[in-house]
């Protein structure tokens, strides 16, 4: 169970896929900023960086991957968590996602138990590692 709450970035190009991941996670208390590309997001995430940060592999102009390397430059995973979204989720995708620095990779659709789980995971080894 989710007992405290986070800065979280989601950089997710299908409106209404970011609506939802929005409502989802501020239904559970998170401050949740949107942004429709790479490239709207990264210069506010290298400004202000979020404790989390969801990100869709098939973004427009820089991919989800270039993205999640770029943020791992700047940040190490006890500073930041990345989670990688893909409509693809066979072993070589989730392999990528690893190797260029998400710490967890999620298929769409996903479960939103699933989802929360799994972010409710990163934020508490976040933390435990602060």
């Amino acid at each position: 169970m989710q007992t405290t709450t986070a800065r979280i970035g989601v950089v997710e190009d299908d409106p209404g896929v970011s609506r939802l991941l929005a409502l989802l996670l501020r239904e559970r208390g998170h401050e949740v900023a949107t942004y429709p590309c790479a490239e709207d997001a990264l210069p506010v995430f290298l400004e202000a960086p979020p404790e989390l940060v969801i990100v869709d592999r098939g973004l427009p102009g820089l991919d989800g991957l270039s993205l999640v390397q770029a943020l791992r430059e700047r940040y190490a995973s006890t500073e930041m968590s990345i989670v990688l979204l893909s409509g693809l989720a066979g072993d070589e995708e989730v392999s990528e996602a690893i190797q260029a620095g998400a710490d967890d990779c999620l298929s769409k659709p996903f479960q939103q138990s699933l989802l929360h789980a799994r972010i409710d995971q990163l934020l508490a080894r976040l933390r435990e590692m602060a």
